[in-house]
């Protein structure tokens, strides 16, 4: 472990507190998908209204079965770590969470959507900036396999259609929550018309140069 990254996992409510941890070092996973310069040592566990105590019990045990402490102080959960990932499924909690972080300099990588608001997302990069801290946030979706490897074959489409799924968010925005996945897919250059709610999903139209 001396020669990996210790990450601390703040939060419990998303699959992806999970998931990551699970690449780190459940020794179930193909070789060939396992992550072996992190070791996640910590996580901090809460209700939120995207998940409920039984949900919660239920990560919680998994993740100390591959070595993962689980613990419900904040303190506890990042003492010793040299990185940290927010995985909070309710984006309101991103600010908050984000601010305790920040003030121990540690690389974070802040699990989409960025913030519940723009005023929020504007604050948080205000916060890395006073604290210079170094951050990430995306959805996995911008590094789709397909995606990726259709623009290293020089694609340069003049507009895109892209379909994503939008889900119904316990709390807040379905659309901040899921729909950031479709967004991401058009990448910074896009030139937005429209977005267009449908049942199956939100449908984004627009215009790429």
């Amino acid at each position: 472990m001396e020669n990996k990254i210790k990450v601390a996992i703040i939060g419990l409510d998303t699959s992806h507190a999970v998931e990551f941890p699970k690449l780190m070092q459940d020794p179930a996973v193909p070789e060939q998908n396992q992550v072996h310069d992190l070791v996640a040592t910590r996580c901090l566990r809460f209700e939120t209204p995207f998940q409920n105590k039984e949900g919660l019990d239920k990560r919680q045990a998994y993740l100390e079965s591959i070595g993962v402490m689980v613990t419900e102080d904040f303190d506890t959960a990042v003492a010793d770590c040299d990185a940290i990932m927010i995985e909070i499924n309710d984006p309101a909690k991103h600010l908050e969470y984000f601010e305790k972080c920040a003030g121990l300099g540690k690389p974070i990588f802040l699990d989409k959507p960025f913030a519940d608001t723009l005023d929020n997302a504007v604050r948080i990069m205000q916060i890395a900036k006073e604290n210079n801290v170094r951050f990430f946030t995306s959805s996995s979706l911008r590094y789709d396999v397909d995606f990726v490897d259709g623009l290293a074959k020089g694609v340069k489409p003049e507009s895109a259609v892209v379909w994503g799924p939008v889900g119904r968010a316990p709390a807040g925005s379905s659309i901040v929550w899921y729909g950031v996945h479709a967004f991401e897919m058009h990448g910074p250059r896009r030139r937005q018309r429209e977005c267009v709610r449908r049942p199956q999903g939100i449908c984004l139209p627009c215009r790429l140069r």
